[in-house]
């Protein structure tokens, strides 16, 4: 529960700048719970069952976690080294910090490449407000043009380094997985147009926050089914058995190189809602046969072949918990309750308390994440919110 400042550097969600109070420092957010997760630089909290990985120690009932803004604390390591500096820089001193503190997991997010065109957007906002500099801005970290560590924080070698660090002292590596979309200067674009969700002249004249043409072709940005695109991302067609499987690689890939991903918005690769959103443009474009069977099943078992102990946290709303626990996620993000808590209804806070332990050990709990408003505005009674700390976090 630690106060934290963000401000928005361009339209989208993804888009921010993190300042955290000298309490922890800047890119860190650290609590004790039950066991615990982040969200894009807010507390988010995990019911996790023990998990066996190799090398390690089994994971404690109630595990710690701390996320770092992978961005900002690189940052930070190039100002107090006044030069530059990779995650590979990142000083033992610091994760034998976490251990001792008690922390079993770490993730850094927002780590993989980001292409050109989001900071070239996101630097014309900077243009237009005389407080923001340059330095202050990047691409969007869930706009990705490939699944490899951003140069800026030194590539692979620089992340391995930096887990290795943590594997010594019994701490577990969580990534970033975005499924939904890829950025839209990512090289399918021109290379496997068939993987993206294609649009017409039609539909970029009457919908231009939903559409964009690269070359000759329109392709839809990602979205949801009850918000405009992302205008710095392009819509993955789940319809197309190529991209599916290009999917499942990719997953595999990230689960070679930390120990569980937290898969952002999970739940829109479920099969009735790619057909809410997208209907007749699943039809793959180069005429291969349209696949409508779910996803995720298939991804993660991709995932544990490459990683038997491999964990999938799934951001995931709108009900749709079960149905991802039961399609391979071992967690999933407990909406219902935060909303209860937010909306003070005691009774229906109650009753989801008394769900199967089951389905209840899978939810992660959380009193605040990017898209919701902070907790201190939401429950400005101290006392309150204490309350909804120890319903939340027990």
């Amino acid at each position: 529960l630690f106060p934290v400042s963000l401000e928005p550097v361009c339209g989208s969600r993804s888009h921010f700048i993190l300042a955290l109070p000298r309490l922890v420092r800047e890119g860190e957010m650290a609590w004790r719970v039950c066991s615990a997760s982040i969200l894009r630089g807010f507390a988010l909290v995990v019911l996790l069952a023990s998990v066996v990985a190799a090398n390690l120690p089994p994971l404690v009932k109630n595990p710690n976690l701390l996320q770092l803004n992978t961005r900002v604390i690189v940052k930070e390591l190039q100002l107090r080294k006044g030069k530059q500096a990779t995650l590979d820089d990142f000083p033992e001193s610091e994760i034998d910090s976490f251990a001792e503190a008690g922390f079993d997991i770490v993730q850094l997010g927002g780590v993989w490449q980001t292409g050109m065109f989001g900071l070239q957007r996101s630097l014309k906002i900077v243009e237009a407000d005389p407080e923001l500099t340059e330095d202050m801005v990047c691409s969007s970290p869930y706009a990705i043009v490939e699944y490899k560590v951003h140069d800026d924080f030194g590539g692979d070698a620089a992340l391995k380094s930096f887990r290795e660090k943590l594997r010594k002292r019994g701490i577990r590596l969580f990534l970033d997985f975005v499924s939904n979309h890829v950025a839209v200067d990512h090289p399918w674009t021109a290379e496997h147009p068939e993987y993206l969700v294609a649009g017409s002249e039609d539909d970029i004249a009457r919908e231009p926050q939903n559409f964009f043409r690269v070359g000759g072709r329109v392709f839809a940005h990602g979205r949801d089914p009850y918000f405009d695109g992302w205008e710095d991302t392009a819509q993955l067609n789940y319809g197309h058995g190529g991209l599916r499987a290009e999917m499942c690689r990719a997953l595999a890939h990230v689960a070679l190189m930390c120990d569980g991903a937290r898969c952002d918005m999970a739940m829109l690769q479920c099969p009735d809602i790619m057909a809410q959103t997208w209907a007749e443009r699943l039809g793959p474009s180069d005429g291969s046969p349209l696949v409508q069977t779910p996803f995720w099943p298939d991804a993660a078992q991709a995932a544990k072949a490459a990683n038997r102990d491999f964990v999938l946290l799934g951001e995931v709303y709108w009900g749709r918990d079960f149905e991802l626990q039961e399609s391979g996620f071992a967690f999933t993000y407990d909406k219902a309750l935060y909303d209860r808590i937010a909306g003070m209804q005691g009774d229906p806070v109650r009753l989801h308390l008394t769900a199967d332990l089951a389905f209840q050990s899978k939810c992660a709990r959380y009193l605040e994440n990017l898209d919701e408003e902070r907790v201190a505005s939401v429950l400005s009674d101290v006392k309150t919110h204490e309350a909804a700390a120890i319903l939340t976090y027990t």
